[in-house]
C-alpha cells in the first residue's frame, strides 16, 4: 500500500494498530474490519490491498 501511494505521490498518514490501541479502535470504527490496511479517499474506505478499487476511488476524487 505504501509503495503504491508513494508511486502516485499521494501523502499518506501511516498508523500502527498493534502499538496504538486507539489507531486500532479508529480503524476498526471506519471499516468495520480487524484488518490492515484501511485506507480511505474522500469516504470511501478499502480494506486490504484492492488496486482497482483504490483506482476507482482515486479517480472519483480528481
Amino acid at each position: 500500500m505504501k509503495e503504491f501511494l508513494s508511486q502516485k505521490e499521494l501523502p499518506f498518514r501511516e498508523y500502527n494498530i498493534v502499538e496504538d490501541r486507539n489507531a486500532f479502535e479508529e480503524m476498526w470504527l471506519i471499516s468495520g474490519q480487524k484488518a490492515a490496511p484501511v485506507v480511505t479517499i474522500d469516504g470511501t474506505v478499502v480494506v486490504g490491498f484492492k488496486k482497482d478499487r483504490l483506482e476507482n476511488a482515486l479517480d472519483d476524487f480528481s
